[in-house]
């Protein structure tokens, strides 16, 4: 869902919902194709958006980097397993200039969800919690931070997470989704030790 913004009288513009919800969309991307695309995107998208943006869009820290489970009832998963497992995915957190944080979650599905072309797929908001409904946390890293201290020495960026993305998209997004071996489990754990390192 999508509605119209006037700026100025004579000019409106369609924004996105992570246009509305996410200040990496609006304030740092605001002149990419993403302020008006239908969300789920493609990480091909994303990665192509970030890296074409300045250096100082693209160092923008990544400060915590998670790897969570579903944990729905409603998930089709959850339920075929008993809970035992859910659908795994990602959320990298990007520490934005005033401060303020924003999350990029990344999933990997055995079919592209509704509105995207791709299986691998991104979700971005400023609320951590909306991304996370109904999931449990399984791994996390994080870079430390003294107290009072903006600098984020050693923190992977947002070009660098862009980049493994786009590696991800160029060996997965064509291959088979396998319950036994390229899934969901496999993709989160790739990424985050990816990350991790």
């Amino acid at each position: 869902a999508s509605f119209s913004s006037s700026s100025s009288p004579a000019v409106s513009t369609a924004l996105s919902v992570a246009a509305q919800s996410s200040v990496l969309v609006s304030d740092v991307l605001e002149f990419s194709a993403l302020n008006t695309a239908s969300f789920p995107v493609s990480f091909r998208q994303l990665a192509e958006t970030i890296l074409a943006q300045p250096l100082v869009n693209r160092s923008l820290a990544v400060i915590a980097f998670e790897t969570l489970k579903d944990t729905s009832p409603l998930s089709a998963t959850v339920r075929a397993t008993l809970g035992m497992m859910g659908h795994q995915f990602n959320i990298a957190t990007v520490l934005m200039p005033d401060g303020r944080k924003t999350h990029i979650r990344a999933d990997y599905y055995a079919v592209p969800p509704l509105g995207c072309s791709s299986r691998l797929s991104i979700l971005m908001d400023d609320n951590y919690g909306r991304l996370t409904k109904d999931s449990q946390l399984l791994s996390r890293v994080a870079v430390p931070q003294a107290a009072g201290s903006k600098e984020n020495r050693g923190a992977p960026t947002l070009g660098m997470l862009a980049s493994l993305l786009q590696v991800a998209d160029n060996r997965l997004g064509s291959s088979a989704y396998d319950l036994l071996g390229r899934n969901c489990f496999w993709m989160t754990d790739l990424l985050f030790y990816s990350v991790a390192r």
